[in-house]
């Protein structure tokens, strides 16, 4: 999938700065990768953005040493960066928190097992009929045949939605009616 084009508006919002910071970062030397003209803006991709600002923050450390405040400065605002971007993939949903993946995930184990563990009742009877008419052939294919309908019942369910898990509730602030 193509990386979206962002503007300098949401390219600003997305990595915390104000605009005026992109506008200084392409008289620096960042290119947009769509030049915008009187009344349209600018385009850029994020990935491109984060590199050329890591290249610039080695740029600083080799100058400077990395035990400058400059160097320092880098540091924390790569950090910050991380974390700006973690935070916007977890409000788009994109980015799930490891305690939600864990219930979703223990949610179809479960579901599974259950299958797996109904399967012997379930079969037990059209196995035991088949190893009667057909011998240990007979058996061998129906076993074949109950594991294929597991397998398609399984995928079936892998296409379903996952179950949602409720996002934690926020405590309201200010004064509550007595």
């Amino acid at each position: 999938m193509a990386e979206k084009l962002l503007t300098r508006a949401e390219l600003a919002q997305r990595l915390g700065v104000h605009r005026q910071t992109i506008v200084n970062w392409e008289k620096a030397g960042l290119v947009p990768e769509v030049r915008g003209r009187r009344g349209v803006s600018s385009k850029y991709k994020l990935s491109k953005v984060n590199r050329w600002r890591d290249e610039q923050d080695r740029a600083v450390r080799q100058e400077l040493g990395d035990s400058s405040p400059a160097a320092e400065r880098a540091k924390r605002d790569r950090a910050q960066r991380k974390l700006l971007e973690q935070t916007f993939e977890v409000r788009a949903r994109r980015l799930l928190p490891a305690d939600e993946v864990r219930k979703v995930w223990g949610a179809h184990i479960a579901a599974v097992r259950s299958k797996i563990l109904a399967l012997p009742a379930m079969a037990a009877a059209r196995v035991h009929r088949a190893g009667k008419l057909g011998g240990q052939r007979g058996t061998s294919m129906e076993l074949k045949s109950v594991a294929a309908e597991l397998l398609r019942e399984l995928a079936a369910m892998a296409d379903d939605p996952p179950p949602t898990v409720a996002a934690p509730k926020r405590k309201r602030r200010g004064r509550q009616a007595a």
